[in-house]
């Protein structure tokens, strides 16, 4: 989002009150739902405070009113209303999960200590995040993942993870050692597409029957929607009678028609799939002669960019590397836009 910032601002583009700094309204902008055609009202309400804050404790008065402070509403609570879009609610979902992947991969601006896996480790034991932990010492300073189960200052029962703190040397070394295997040797990548493509193949035509299925139900539900409204309007039903009707009908419309955007989005992957080959070519080649002469930095993007997730089992001692394949075709180097291929 601060690229995507410095890029509006660069050129003098105001934002929509006319601020000339975009830095504060990238993120307002990339969540709002009015830009796929829902523009949504009564997204927050206002609540009593939780606890003061530091002005209020340095002038001591806490708080000027009741409901001193705001809170995000549950979105089934969101009231919607139907404006022209600017973009499609594919892609709008898809920059909603881009945000919810960068809050769990954050950095959090940690210039001290390198964690080439942050982001990426859970424990197998308990499901739990790892997280960095520097060890001062005067002679021996260490740095280790930690479970966040293992803290039992975090649970109201004490610690709830068995497992135990692993080296960060010793879990990024052998990440990366198995992150440039599969760059040096893409042939096992592209065994498990193929096989992958072929399994596809063979389930296309349930996900056809499928996406007909939900379409079937979801005209039956509207039919039934104007059925009630005709009632109503001939004066058979009165108004009372079918407001509770209609609203479980629209809620079940609304669901079949999430799941009919799931099952499409899930059909449109595999042609996008199909660039797997020349993509990944194109990536190996521009890697695989400087894999040695990476700078950290450029060991965390490459890692980011083929490893979705690593789960540490820090009991057995076993590890679960779980790899993703960029395929955008635009930005082929791009996190996010890939396909979960091979577990070891």
């Amino acid at each position: 989002m601060e690229a995507m910032a410095r890029y509006l601002t660069v050129p003098q583009i105001p934002t929509r009150h006319g601020a000339p700094q975009w830095h504060r309204s990238v993120g307002g902008l990339l969540r709002n739902p009015a830009y796929q055609g829902q523009a949504a009202y009564r997204k927050t309400q206002a609540v009593a405070r939780n606890r003061p804050t530091k002005a209020a404790h340095d002038h001591r008065y806490y708080p000027k009113g009741v409901h001193a402070s705001t809170r995000q509403r549950p979105q089934t609570d969101w009231l919607f209303i139907s404006v022209p879009p600017i973009i499609s609610p594919r892609l709008f979902a898809r920059a909603c999960r881009q945000l919810e992947a960068n809050k769990q991969q954050a950095s959090r601006k940690n210039n001290r200590y390198e964690y080439l896996l942050s982001g990426r480790l859970r424990c197998q034991s308990c499901g739990y995040a790892l997280y960095g932990k520097p060890v001062s010492a005067p002679t021996n300073p260490r740095r280790y993942y930690r479970c966040l189960g293992q803290d039992g200052h975090r649970w109201a029962q004490g610690r709830v993870c068995a497992g135990h703190p692993i080296r960060v040397e010793v879990l990024d070394e052998i990440v990366w050692e198995h992150t440039q295997e599969l760059i040096q040797h893409p042939e096992v990548i592209l065994q498990e597409y193929s096989r992958r493509v072929h399994t596809k193949q063979q389930g296309e035509l349930d996900l056809t029957a499928l996406l007909l299925k939900k379409q079937k139900e979801v005209h039956y539900q509207e039919l039934e929607k104007k059925r009630l409204l005709d009632l109503y309007q001939t004066g058979i039903i009165a108004l009372e009678e079918i407001t509770l009707r209609l609203e479980v009908i629209r809620d079940r419309i609304k669901n079949m028609q999430r799941e009919y955007t799931l099952l499409e989005e899930e059909k449109h992957r595999e042609p996008k799939q199909l660039q797997l080959i020349e993509q990944f070519s194109t990536f190996q080649k521009k890697f695989s002669s400087r894999l040695e002469r990476l700078t950290f930095e450029e060991k965390k993007h490459v890692v980011r960019l083929l490893v979705d997730e690593v789960w540490v089992d820090s009991i057995n001692e076993k590890l679960i590397v779980k790899h993703i394949i960029p395929l955008d075709k635009r930005f082929p180097l791009c996190l996010g836009s890939g396909e979960l291929l091979v577990g070891r």
